[in-house]
């Protein structure tokens, strides 16, 4: 499905694949699909009910993270050093509060009633802002780097996407390009 979308997206926007959004977004997807269907097939402990759902939340903003850091680095010569420490304060307000006030917004608006939701979802955004200008604001937040040769995005790719799809013992190898990246 990732790939799917990727080739609908280039087939409209070849430009985007050079692009951050593009390359940002499809990182995050096909690192958190690969990781999460890889902690599928292992036997792992479970955790208790109450804390799995933290557990998804603190996963993900960390797989996110992770693939998405290569690519903002690259772009815009920054890393986020507290990024998975806004994502945990943001992210379930925006899965709890945000994304169903829209749905009731959009639920309610034939009824001319979408205010309520809107009103609802103003409340969560402004939350998630609040958090985004406390973590920008503490010190050391942010971290600055070179610009990276032309070859080291694709070199990360590359060995990314080999890593991910490839199956077996054979997969390891996409860690040989993205070391050399590193470098």
């Amino acid at each position: 499905a990732v790939a799917l979308a990727a080739l609908i997206v280039l087939a409209l926007r070849p430009e985007s694949l050079l692009g951050p959004g593009f390359q940002m977004s499809f990182a995050a997807t096909t690192a958190l699909v690969a990781v999460f269907g890889a902690l599928r097939h292992l036997d792992l402990p479970r955790a208790p009910r109450w804390l799995r759902p933290v557990l998804g939340v603190v996963i993900s903003s960390a797989v996110a993270g992770a693939a998405t850091a290569p690519v903002s680095a690259a772009h815009f010569n920054t890393l986020a050093q507290y990024g998975l420490f806004a994502n945990l304060l943001s992210v379930p307000v925006m899965g709890m509060v945000v994304v169903p006030a829209a749905v009731l917004a959009l639920c309610l608006w034939p009824l001319g009633l979408e205010g309520v939701g809107l009103w609802l979802m103003e409340r969560g955004l402004a939350w998630i802002l609040a958090v985004a200008g406390y973590v920008a604001a503490l010190e050391g937040a942010q971290g600055h780097v070179i610009s990276p040769g032309p070859l080291v995005l694709p070199l990360l790719a590359l060995g990314g996407l080999w890593l991910v799809l490839w199956q077996g013992r054979a997969r390891w190898a996409g860690l040989v390009p993205m070391v050399v990246a590193m470098l």
